[in-house]
């Protein structure tokens, strides 16, 4: 039975600073090698995936940051045994939970396995420079069997260095189609909760911002027609 396994995965930029992870989950483990371990800062403590349960790690940054490089440890530097079970890696970062997997969200892909001597750490730069709160690190494409085991994860970045979201102080907008689907619900956070104008009072929302600033971009989530 292969073992993947891993002595710590490092986020990393030159320049950068180190993020503060906020929470981490990931696959099913074993108990005695629980996900908490790859943020305890002991780089022997390890976490284990069980078989046939997923290979991955999600990482929660608490906020917006501008991620470039990731940095994977593996137990031993020479050794094919754990060479091996180094494959077919596979990092993305987005802003959104719910689009960590989208296409967009690919940081960098490696196939095969590393270089001997180049796993403490072998380092993945990001095809360009990835906006984003979330980081998933993935074990893709291989048999069913095989574990992903690491020991610790850190991250790496700078601020996001995007425009800043602006804080709204009001917001009106045209007759909605049902009680609850409410001009507020734009402003609340949650992006399950919708706004819908009736067909035959007009199609607009206004949003009063409470003093004047510089626009650089908006940017609208929507469901479509109804």
């Amino acid at each position: 039975m292969f073992i993947v396994t891993f002595m710590s995965l490092l986020v990393a930029a030159w320049g950068a600073s180190q993020l503060d992870v906020e929470s981490i989950s990931g696959s099913v483990s074993y108990s005695s090698y629980a996900v908490g371990n790859l943020i305890d800062g002991d780089y022997l403590s390890t976490f284990c995936t069980k078989d046939s349960e997923g290979r991955y790690v999600l990482i929660d940054l608490g906020d917006l940051y501008d991620v470039t490089e990731i940095w994977l440890w593996g137990r031993d530097e020479t050794s094919s045994f754990y060479l091996n079970q180094m494959q077919n890696m596979k990092i993305t970062v987005a802003m959104l939970e719910s689009a960590i997997d989208d296409d967009d969200s690919l940081c960098v892909y490696r196939d095969g396995v590393p270089a001997a001597e180049e796993n403490r750490p072998e380092k993945f730069e990001c095809v360009d420079v990835k906006k984003g709160r979330y980081v998933k690190v993935s074990m893709v494409d291989v048999s069913t069997n095989q574990f992903l085991c690491m020991t610790e994860v850190e991250v790496y970045g700078a601020e996001y260095s995007g425009p800043a979201q602006l804080n709204a102080t009001g917001i009106t907008a045209s007759s909605t189609k049902y009680s609850n689907y409410a001009a507020e619900n734009l402003l609340d956070g949650d992006y399950s909760s919708d706004f819908c104008t009736q067909e035959d009072s007009g199609q607009y929302a206004v949003i009063d911002l409470g003093d004047v600033y510089e626009e650089k971009y908006d940017r609208a989530m929507g469901l479509g027609q109804r």
